[in-house]
C-alpha cells in the first residue's frame, strides 16, 4: 500500500508519519509540504491513500484534490481514497469535501474517537 501525506508543517507531518507506520508497518509512504509537490508525487506513484491538508504553500489543497481527481479520471486510474485532515473547521471542511469528492473529512486536532475512526480507514 502507498501513502502520500501532504502536510506543510514538519512537527505534523512526522507524527502523522509514526502514526500511520504504527498501524501500517508494510506501507510505502511519501511525504510532500505543498500542493505542487504532492501532485508531482501522486502523478508518478498513483498512491492508494492521501491524507491531505488543504491549507498549503503553494497550491491550495482544494486546488491539488480537484488536480488528483482529474488525473485520475483522466487516466482511468482506480480513485485514490482521499482523506482531508486539517484544521480549517468542520463546517467548512464538510462543504468543500462533497463538490471535490473527498471519501473522508476529518478536523485537528484529532480526538480519541476521530483517531480510531481513522485507523478503522486505514485498515481496510
Amino acid at each position: 500500500m502507498r501513502v502520500l501525506i501532504v502536510e506543510p508543517h514538519s512537527d505534523q507531518a512526522n507524527a502523522l508519519l509514526d502514526f500511520i507506520r504504527s498501524i501500517l508497518p508494510t506501507a510505502e509512504i511519501h511525504l510532500a509540504t505543498d500542493g505542487l509537490a504532492a501532485y508531482d508525487l501522486f502523478s508518478s506513484l498513483s498512491p492508494d491513500i492521501c491524507l491531505i491538508e488543504v491549507i498549503l504553500p503553494v497550491q491550495n489543497g482544494w486546488d491539488l484534490i480537484g488536480r488528483i481527481r482529474r488525473h485520475e479520471e483522466d487516466n482511468k486510474k482506480v480513485p485514490a481514497t482521499l482523506i482531508t485532515l486539517t484544521s480549517i473547521g468542520h463546517a467548512i471542511n464538510l462543504a468543500m469535501a462533497k463538490p471535490f469528492s473527498v471519501d473522508y473529512t476529518f478536523d485537528k486536532p484529532l480526538d480519541d474517537q476521530e483517531r480510531q475512526r481513522l485507523i478503522a480507514i486505514l485498515q481496510k
